[in-house]
């Protein structure tokens, strides 16, 4: 090896640490706390907005971060589900409750995509209400955070009588 010779820039470093001192405790440095106005959004803002489309009698939906493939691959059955949700019959109100319950239950089994079976609202006065309501809950509290994507279920799976619901993985 050889030596290294002392130049002139090592002599403008050695200047420019005149009156630095040694930190003696390394390990008890704290960093400053991050200011709240700089920290990310919440992860119910980043996924409470949705980008629905409706085409004749069946809808689709995703979470403005989840790709359009993800959701082509859930429409054509991609993901076979976990768990059947029935809400058919129910008054809306009791429908909303029991798919809070059961969505909850799916994600904590680590189920990823689950059926929810609503009914086509042949025996409805009116319109079909679960079937109308349905996407409306899933881009809402408590559900904007929990759901991925959802689309009416395949024939196989129901048809217009149900909906796939693509599930966020718990954290």
């Amino acid at each position: 090896m050889s030596k290294r010779r002392r130049g002139a820039d090592d002599d403008d470093f050695a200047a420019n640490l005149n009156g630095v001192k040694r930190i003696e405790d390394r390990d008890k440095i704290r960093t400053p706390p991050t200011d709240p106005a700089r920290q990310r959004p919440a992860r119910l803002e980043e996924a409470s907005r949705f980008v629905v489309d409706r085409i004749g009698g069946s809808v689709e939906g995703r979470a403005e971060n989840v790709s359009r493939k993800l959701l082509t691959r859930l429409r054509r059955g991609a993901f076979d589900p976990g768990a059947t949700l029935d809400l058919h019959g129910l008054p809306a109100r009791e429908a909303r409750r029991t798919l809070v319950e059961q969505i909850e239950r799916a994600r904590a089994a680590g189920l990823r995509c689950v059926l929810v079976v609503h009914g086509r609202g042949l025996h409805s006065e009116g319109t079909a209400v679960l079937r109308e309501a349905l996407p409306t809950w899933l881009q809402e509290a408590p559900f904007a955070t929990r759901v991925m994507a959802f689309c009416t279920a395949p024939a196989r799976h129901g048809g217009p009588g149900a909906m796939l619901v693509l599930l966020r993985r718990e954290r």
